[in-house]
């Protein structure tokens, strides 16, 4: 089926957005899904990611990941959904497909992406924080460290030093996540979403300031 909805972005502005979803509500618990349970992003994680870049004068760099769900591989059921509506096969009355990637709506889709995701930040050097398993931490041989607190598709880092080049920069966090996921940036500069809220980084000034203004209007 497909879902149309409309997304505030940081600057009041508006994204229209349609999806096509599958229907987790008919799904068959045991049949079509299993474990369902994905770690989701707190507020802690991500303001101690922002206190992180504040104290050590690092780039704040936050990423939305494109169609996060549909990377995820299917591989522990065999799914057969409807085609989309307005979609036709000749010589078929009612087409139907076998899923090999997770959709938007799937009882399993969030558990399916956070595992794929967290094995592709596994494979570039990344280790998962025990204590908090949406933060993820990197170390190279030169000291520096970059943090990552992830939320659904959703990724906002600090490095450790403002440098153009290294193993933990920002350029190179562009470039890995690159490999595998195609990305739109946000630029806390001028503002930028985190799970709900507002976030505004002041480079000269060396501060990050949080705002709720949207849901208080």
């Amino acid at each position: 089926m497909w879902v149309f909805a409309i997304k505030e972005q940081a600057d009041a502005t508006l994204d229209f957005r349609a999806r096509w979803v599958a229907r987790g509500d008919s799904q068959v618990p045991g049949l079509e899904f299993g474990e369902t349970f994905a770690a989701s992003g707190d507020f802690i994680s991500a303001r101690f990611v922002c206190a992180l870049s504040c104290d050590q004068q690092s780039e704040l760099v936050t990423l939305d990941i494109s169609s996060a769900y549909l990377h995820s591989p299917l591989l522990e059921q065999d799914l057969i959904v409807k085609y989309s509506t307005g979609f036709s096969i000749p010589g078929f009355s009612r087409p139907t497909c076998r899923l090999k990637r997770a959709l938007y709506g799937l009882r399993q889709g969030a558990r399916a992406w956070s595992e794929h995701f967290s094995a592709k930040l596994s494979d570039l050097g990344f280790k998962k924080c025990i204590s908090a398993p949406t933060v993820f931490v990197r170390s190279d041989s030169e000291g520096g460290k970059m943090v990552i607190s992830t939320h659904v598709d959703d990724c906002t880092s600090a490095t450790r030093l403002k440098t153009l080049s290294g193993p933990n920069s920002a350029v190179q966090l562009r470039t890995d996540i690159k490999k595998y996921f195609d990305f739109k940036e946000k630029d806390p500069r001028r503002g930028a979403n985190m799970l709900g809220i507002t976030l505004k980084y002041d480079e000269e000034a060396g501060t990050i300031k949080l705002s709720l203004a949207q849901k208080i209007e």
